[in-house]
């Protein structure tokens, strides 16, 4: 083949594929930014959420302790047949906290391969 028609249907063929690639990469950057958009908005609501019940479940444990605590006991007397509460045993009401106020960032790669 001559070089000047080897370089154009080289050209060629990377234009169909690029446009071809390209069409896919805008419908998953498309899916990418509504599902962002989506998530900008309904974090913050899951989080205040959580927040405010792993609080209260944190006050009822509290209530817990001091009502397992503050139970009479008589020797003598017919135990009442009730146990003692249970706390939540919620280790992550005090690792969570409620995020900065700032605008959530999402980091993607310039260029990333789409399989």
């Amino acid at each position: 083949m001559l070089p000047r028609l080897k370089k154009h249907s080289i050209h060629i063929q990377y234009a169909e594929a690029h446009a071809c690639w390209l069409e896919t990469y805008e419908a998953v950057k498309a899916e990418r930014d509504d599902a962002a958009e989506e998530l900008k908005v309904l974090y913050p609501e899951v989080i205040a959420k959580l927040v405010g019940l792993l609080a209260r479940i944190r006050e009822i444990d509290a209530k817990i302790r001091r009502v397992n605590g503050t139970k009479p006991y008589a020797y003598g007397e017919q135990w009442d047949g009730l146990p003692r509460l249970a706390l939540t045993e919620c280790d992550c009401c005090t690792e969570v906290r409620r995020p900065p106020k700032t605008a959530i960032t999402f980091a993607v790669p310039a260029h990333a391969a789409i399989a």
